[in-house]
């Protein structure tokens, strides 16, 4: 479990180009002084839960589930709107069977749980001024894992 504060914030930043998309001029410059840094949210965090107990002799079976909390940020430097990620939360969940000796361990899991649909980069074709790539997160996924030892 863990959870981060961070301000980190432009301390002078006079000449920041301007978000192309929103004004057209590629020469056109903003004040960006006292403001967020991109991909910097001001607070994320993190929390693991896990519950374990045996099911028979030598078995043990367990769940788990997982939470990731990112707060919205800016994914380019301009700041332009079309590049701020609201803040969001990741949900995962895994439960499975084990021996007790570890020689094997079966295991269900579904991460994004929600299907939370969130921007990780985002970037601006050199050639293009109305153009965004972005890369989202993963979408829900899930499946089965089969672990053993010989």
């Amino acid at each position: 479990t863990s959870i981060a504060w961070i301000q980190a914030s432009y301390d002078e930043y006079n000449n920041a180009p301007c978000p192309t998309i929103e004004t057209k001029d590629p020469a056109c410059t903003q004040d960006l002084s006292g403001e967020q840094l991109d991909n910097s949210p001001e607070w994320t965090g993190n929390i693991g839960l896990e519950y374990s107990r045996p099911v028979s002799d030598n078995l043990e079976g367990y769940i788990r589930g997982d939470a990731v909390y990112r707060g919205g940020t800016f994914l380019l430097g301009t700041q332009a709107r079309d590049t701020y990620q609201a803040a969001y939360t990741v949900y995962s969940l895994r439960t499975g069977l084990m021996q007790n000796d570890n020689r094997w361990k079966l295991e269900l899991w579904a991460n994004n749980l929600t299907d939370e649909d969130y921007g990780v980069v985002a970037t601006r074709p050199a050639l293009h001024i109305d153009g965004l790539n972005l890369v989202r997160g993963l979408p829900r996924t899930y499946g089965l894992n089969l672990e053993f030892s010989l």
